[in-house]
């Protein structure tokens, strides 16, 4: 697609710091890390300095109660520095509040057994969660642990509609972004009035999408890529 400039030849996890799109390149036996920006191209970068963005100023004390680097978790933040975490096939979402404190460990009871691919916390008390092998997205109450809205069945059948393998979710104030491997479309949900709406239908698989003020990324089977889109 013209409207598509590769950054790397490939690149997961992306995540915001400021101005600057933070990506881990995995290989076999090592993990990379790289930050992106327009002005400074692309650079690397350290496993500490990526953590510490998903983890803030306590990374360290909440990578010790959780076992494993942060960089393993999807992860998002909350409402006053809160950060939460979820691990694939583990499917508990933990909560620290901005001291490092564990606040939250919950283990939704929904999904009929399909696995958590990625989290993204809704204002005030809510919280979007992926489940791609059921082909469906929800939002569930971080206070009364009820499911409040869904897009999907959390089937086990040959459905793919509207979703397909939704993989990675991408949130704003007015928005929620939903990238689907499976059929390679990128949806916005409106908050204002829950309309589902197709942004694109990409040629290679969709893994992720990321907004950084007005830059748009993509990652893609075949690349991660900075993507010059306007209209939305």
């Amino acid at each position: 697609m013209k409207d598509l400039t590769k950054i790397y030849n490939k690149g997961s996890s992306l995540i915001r710091d400021h101005d600057r799109l933070l990506f881990i390149v995995w290989t076999d036996t090592v993990k990379n890390f790289f930050s992106y920006d327009r002005v400074h191209g692309l650079q690397s970068v350290d496993e500490i300095e990526y953590c510490k963005v998903i983890g803030g100023d306590q990374y360290e004390q909440i990578q010790k109660q959780l076992g494993s680097p942060l960089h393993d978790y999807a992860s998002t933040i909350g409402m006053n520095g809160d950060r939460y975490f979820c691990i694939y096939q583990n499917d508990v979402i933990h909560g620290f509040d901005r001291n490092g404190r564990k606040k939250l460990e919950w283990q939704p009871e929904i999904g009929m057994g399909h696995s958590i691919y990625d989290i993204k916390f809704h204002p005030p008390n809510s919280m979007w969660l992926a489940f791609p092998t059921g082909q469906t997205v929800t939002k569930v109450s971080l206070t009364t642990k009820e499911e409040e809205y869904r897009i999907g069945e959390y089937t086990y059948d040959d459905k793919y509609e509207p979703l397909s393998y939704p993989e990675s979710l991408f949130i704003t104030d007015k928005h929620l972004f939903i990238s689907n491997m499976g059929h390679n479309k990128l949806f916005r949900l409106d908050f204002a009035t829950n309309e589902l709406e197709l942004i694109l239908t990409f040629d290679d698989r969709l893994w992720e999408y990321l907004e950084i003020g007005k830059d748009k990324y993509v990652n893609l089977d075949n690349g991660l890529y900075e993507w010059k889109i306007n209209g939305y």
